[in-house]
C-alpha cells in the first residue's frame, strides 16, 4: 500500500483479516516454511492482512509480521 500509484483515483484493494501464521500449533496439514508462507502473500498481490492465532503470538509472529511489511504489505496482528 506504501508505494503503490493511487492517481488514477479510487482502486480495489486485497485484504483478508484472518491468516493463520505457518507457526500455529495447528498447522500440521498445511506446513510451510517462512520463506514460503511469504512468497504466496507477495502472489496473491494481497495489500494487507490480520495475523490471528488461536491463543498467543510468539517472538516469531511478529518478526515475521516484520518481514511481510518489507514486502509492502500492511499487517496487523489481530
Amino acid at each position: 500500500m506504501g508505494n503503490k500509484d493511487h492517481s488514477k483515483g479510487s482502486s480495489w484493494h486485497k485484504w483478508d483479516l484472518h491468516v493463520h501464521t505457518p507457526y500455529i500449533y495447528s498447522n500440521k496439514e498445511y506446513q510451510c516454511c517462512e520463506e514460503e508462507f511469504i512468497q504466496k502473500l507477495c502472489d496473491s498481490q494481497i495489500d494487507c492482512i490480520g495475523l490471528t492465532n488461536y491463543f498467543k503470538f510468539n517472538e516469531k509472529e511478529f518478526d515475521l509480521k516484520e518481514k511481510i511489511e518489507k514486502k509492502d504489505i500492511k499487517v496487523f496482528i489481530i
